[in-house]
């Protein structure tokens, strides 16, 4: 009989800082990147860490293991969320003048707002 497994245990305990720390670093030491924004899913499987490249990278809260990039915006980004009534979707909204909503299993544009 299959049973559901519960979310991976996320340590509630840490404050935004420190998850902010340990994926600056990670970020960095991959890619030269530098991190303006991170939101957690609400499940806490993944992280939202928007980018100096203008892109949304997608980590998985446990490993700190890159799983998806969203890249859409043309300058900075200014603000990642998880949507809280519609859980796999982001949103990013940019110095460009957009708001993007995205499904971040898929990495496609839902929805984008021009101003």
């Amino acid at each position: 009989m299959a049973t559901t497994a519960d979310p991976p245990s996320f340590p509630t305990h840490l404050k935004t800082s420190v998850v902010t720390d340990m994926v600056t670093q990670r970020t960095e030491e991959q890619d030269g990147d530098y991190l303006f924004n991170v939101d957690l899913s609400s499940d806490r499987r993944i992280i939202a860490v928007s980018t100096s490249r203008n892109t949304t990278k997608l980590y998985d809260s446990q490993t700190l293991g890159l799983v998806g990039q969203l890249a859409g915006h043309t300058d900075t980004i200014s603000e990642v969320h998880f949507v809280q009534f519609s859980p796999t979707v982001v949103a990013t909204a940019s110095r460009d003048r957009t708001l993007i909503l995205w499904d971040y299993r898929s990495g496609k544009e839902v929805q984008r707002y021009n101003r």
